[in-house]
């Protein structure tokens, strides 16, 4: 039997308590887990007819829904997650890899000729959202067995997206905007480190603080949507035309990942 769970949950056949799951005891990190998993509990054949009660515990993040749950054998829940997941799970690996080895190829070219390479700079961004992509799909706690440790590097990864984003524009804008670019690593570096702090310690959970962490993202977007502006203005965009349209691509283009409810969100209500 499968389900997604994001809460405490206790699962009885016949009465008998045959799996469950308790936040404090089962974490393996501080501040808990910040993604709902796909929740599985082994049955067999001679629990066919039995009676199953699910016991959903109601914690701060008060679960009231209970997702859609289903009876399958290990072939058929595999099968279900390939077909929802696999696809983009397999091509943000793709990604992933390519854009590690054009990292790798892009330091020792680094070394190599000792001048800046703009393209190291976006590949590392570019890094950094497969790492991210890899760390929200559902695919990935499936796969390794461990449900509380890629909810929040999905996080982290998300608040690591600025640093390769800025030096790659303060290097191809050829320092026109240094000290926006300059504030705006720091106000990132400090979003990120003050924000894991706090969830850590226990104070508040980087789900619940993911209003500021999104405010401080929002403002570096918007802020690196001013200089192009700026430089298209100035006639600077000619000398990365091609980087200004892809951005604003990937601006407008990419999709909500929150369609996948992938962190603990409205199911969890």
């Amino acid at each position: 039997m499968c389900f997604m769970n994001g809460s405490d949950v206790s699962v009885y056949i016949n009465g008998e308590l045959r799996k469950n799951f308790k936040n404090v005891r089962d974490t393996g990190i501080p501040g808990g887990f910040l993604k709902e998993f796909y929740f599985q509990v082994p049955l067999s054949s001679s629990d066919g007819g039995a009676e199953i009660k699910i016991e959903r515990v109601k914690t701060d993040r008060n679960p009231m829904v209970v997702s859609e749950t289903f009876v399958s054998s290990s072939q058929g829940v595999y099968g279900y997650m390939v077909d929802k997941y696999g696809m983009n799970f397999f091509l943000s690996v793709v990604l992933f890899i390519a854009s590690l080895l054009a990292s790798v190829v892009g330091i020792v070219m680094r070394i190599w000729m000792r001048q800046s390479i703009d393209m190291l700079y976006a590949a590392l961004g570019i890094l950094d959202v497969a790492c991210w992509l890899i760390a929200v799909s559902q695919f990935t706690p499936f796969v390794t067995g461990i449900y509380y440790v890629d909810g929040f590097m999905g996080f982290l990864f998300c608040m690591m997206m600025p640093f390769a984003l800025l030096i790659y524009f303060n290097s191809i804008q050829k320092n026109r905007y240094r000290k926006v670019h300059a504030i705006l690593f720091i106000l990132s570096l400090v979003n990120m480190i003050f924000w894991t702090m706090v969830h850590f310690m226990g104070i508040q959970s980087l789900q619940k603080s993911i209003i500021y962490i999104d405010s401080v993202l929002g403002m570096v977007v918007v802020c690196v949507l001013g200089t192009l502006v700026i430089d298209i203005r100035k006639g600077y965009v000619r000398d990365y035309s091609y980087t200004a349209k892809g951005f604003f691509f990937f601006y407008d283009y990419v999709p909500d990942r929150n369609n996948e409810d992938c962190f603990l969100g409205e199911h969890d209500q």
